[in-house]
């Protein structure tokens, strides 16, 4: 089951990286590993449930067939990243490689943010067990029309119905959708499904905002930001909450970063 549930979040995310490394114009051979791949979550969870909705529309709630889509869909996409880790081995190797040591301070910032980052990841695991439905918006809402879609078959659309208008109906749909389709993979509305997105647009949060200000200004200052944005217990807080304004937020910080970028 829950290899099923990170089955459903890992082919996205994959097929995104492949996408987003193929439009990224600077070759350096990983320097922007980190960036990208934090790109591909946000890209790759939005691919998802756009896909889970076009299936909704297309097939209604009967979502047999769809996990033998996304296996077919995984097996070109696997096979797609063998010939890219091909090529990419034949151009590294014509790359320099640069083997100078870092400042100490880096080594020492580094450690700091590894160290914080691993008490979010505990305090993160922590919170959900203690409250695996979230908080008050995630059960009210974003877990709610995700349970709509998942148990309503034809009804899937009665949550627009405004006799509920105080479930937001007018909201989007990507937290839903993301939730809804690890449900249908995982076959059972396991509470590691809504755990497992808000995990993943956390941390993406933080390590885009570490990459990004590595390529921006400087390691350091990347370092010292990602350590300020982890040293906040609102943050991770929120984050385990299953809110939807940690995803949010995520956009936003990549949309900034993008801009940053090509400025």
């Amino acid at each position: 089951m829950i290899s099923l549930l990170l089955f459903s979040i890992f082919v996205p995310l994959l097929s995104c990286f492949l996408l987003v490394s193929r439009l990224w114009k600077n070759r350096d051979g990983g320097g922007h590993l980190l960036v990208r791949l934090c790109f591909s979550a946000g890209l790759g969870t939005g691919a998802f449930s756009a896909v889970v909705f076009v299936w909704l529309l297309a097939f209604g709630a009967d979502f047999r067939g769809f996990l033998v889509l996304e296996e077919a869909f995984a097996a070109v996409i696997v096979a797609v990243a063998l010939y890219a880790a091909w090529k990419a081995r034949l151009s590294f190797q014509r790359l320099p490689v640069n083997t100078s040591p870092g400042p100490w301070k880096d080594y020492a910032l580094a450690a700091v943010f590894l160290v914080m980052l691993a008490c979010s990841i505990a305090a993160f695991i922590l919170i959900s067990l203690s409250n695996p439905h979230g908080g008050w918006d995630a059960w009210s809402i974003w877990n709610l029309h995700a349970r709509f879609i998942f148990r309503g078959g034809g009804h899937w659309k009665d949550f627009l119905s405004n006799s509920i208008g105080w479930t937001h109906p007018d909201y989007p749909l990507l937290v839903p959708l993301a939730v809804a389709g690890g449900w249908v993979n995982a076959g059972s509305e396991t509470s590691a499904a809504p755990a497992a997105v808000s995990a993943l647009f956390t941390f993406s949060t933080v390590l885009l905002v570490c990459s990004s200000l590595a390529m921006l200004r400087s390691r350091s200052q990347g370092l010292l930001a990602g350590i300020v944005l982890l040293g906040s217990q609102f943050f991770t807080r929120h984050g385990a909450s299953q809110y939807a304004d940690v995803p949010l937020a995520f956009f936003f910080l990549s949309t900034l970063v993008l801009l940053s970028l090509y400025d």
